[in-house]
């Protein structure tokens, strides 16, 4: 679905209820956004991840809205793996905007 600007705490919180009633969603028990580090030799590899706050077992609105962001900028997510890892691009990011207005 296209993402629909939010703008009132009762629009983000249907927003979420109607995310989280999709069949493919399942709540994380925990997530986070990292700054990673990457090797100056091999840009591929990560050195270190650097996460400011991990959510666990809360923020699941958040959680449904950042999921929501990354199917819409085109990322498959398998919440079926016991581990996801994703790289934010400039589309996650718009499409989160629209829903934190």
């Amino acid at each position: 679905g296209k993402t629909i600007m939010v703008y009132t705490k009762e629009e983000f919180k249907a927003k979420v209820e109607s995310i989280q009633a999709e069949s493919w969603y399942k709540n994380p028990i925990g997530f986070g956004i990292a700054k990673v580090d990457r090797g100056q030799l091999n840009s591929d590899k990560i050195l270190q991840a650097t996460y400011p706050v991990v959510n666990w077992n809360e923020n699941f609105g958040s959680a449904a809205i950042f999921m929501d962001a990354f199917k819409q900028a085109g990322v498959d997510i398998d919440t079926t793996k016991s581990e996801v890892v994703l790289d934010i691009s400039d589309d996650f990011v718009t499409n989160c905007i629209e829903n934190f207005r």
